[in-house]
C-alpha cells in the first residue's frame, strides 16, 4: 500500500474469522421437520440432506444440474455469482 502513499496506520485490523461448527440434528428433529412440511418443501429438505447441500448451494439448483441418466447433481456457483 506505500506504493499507493496509503499510511498503514490508516488501515483497519483485519476482521476475525470464527468459523463455527455446523448444527447436527438428531433424527427424531428432522423427521418431526419432515412431517410437518408440504410436499415440495420436503423434496428440498430431503435433497439438502442427501446431498450434503448448504443453504446457498440448494438456493441455486436449477432442473437442469439434475442428470437422471448419471444419477447425479451438479453443483455450481450462482450465475450471479461474478456481479455479487
Amino acid at each position: 500500500m506505500r506504493f499507493a502513499g496509503i499510511d498503514k496506520a490508516n488501515i483497519p485490523p483485519k476482521p476475525k474469522y470464527e468459523e463455527g461448527l455446523p448444527t447436527v440434528y438428531e433424527p427424531d428433529q428432522y423427521k418431526a421437520l419432515l412431517a410437518a412440511a408440504d410436499p415440495y418443501m420436503r423434496i428440498c429438505i430431503l435433497l439438502a440432506l442427501k446431498c450434503g447441500l448448504r443453504d446457498q448451494e440448494l438456493r441455486h439448483l436449477e432442473f437442469r444440474d439434475l442428470n437422471l441418466l448419471n444419477n447425479t447433481l451438479l453443483v455450481r456457483a450462482s450465475q450471479n455469482a461474478d456481479s455479487e
